[in-house]
């Protein structure tokens, strides 16, 4: 058994839909060592928009937007992200990955992918029941 921690960050996500930039994950075996790690950089081919929205404050990326722009688009990893979802005998679990999950569906219609199947652990999701949030 092994495990994916995963995060997507996005250059915005006007209309709802959000424009990949980022996929960070990390895979362990089940005591936790790390296995591999990665984060994968993204041209979203779209603007950058990072300022916050109602109490939620802006957010600032890891690298520089020149940096995202001189990356692969998301049909160049499209492969590798798929896979790393979708193989056997791997959990996978996120913060937020609703909305995680929401983006790659997007992506996938924008580039005109094929939308995949994963099932997923949000610990947001566990987070707000615990907190009774």
């Amino acid at each position: 058994m092994e495990y994916i921690f995963f995060d997507i960050e996005c250059a915005n996500c006007f209309q709802g839909r959000g424009k990949i930039c980022s996929f960070g994950y990390v895979i362990t075996d089940e005591k936790f060592n790390i296995i591999s790690k990665e984060d994968i950089l993204v041209n979203p081919h779209s603007k950058f928009h990072l300022c916050g929205h109602g109490n939620h404050p802006g957010i600032t990326l890891g690298y520089d937007e020149k940096t995202f722009k001189s990356s692969p688009d998301f049909n160049h990893h499209y492969g590798k992200i798929r896979e790393l979802l979708t193989k056997p005998g791997r959990l996978i679990f996120g913060f937020s990955v609703m909305s995680d999950a929401g983006y790659i569906k997007s992506e996938c219609e924008r580039f005109k992918g094929e939308i995949f199947d994963y099932s997923f652990i949000d610990v947001q999701r566990i987070f707000t029941d615990l907190k009774g949030l």
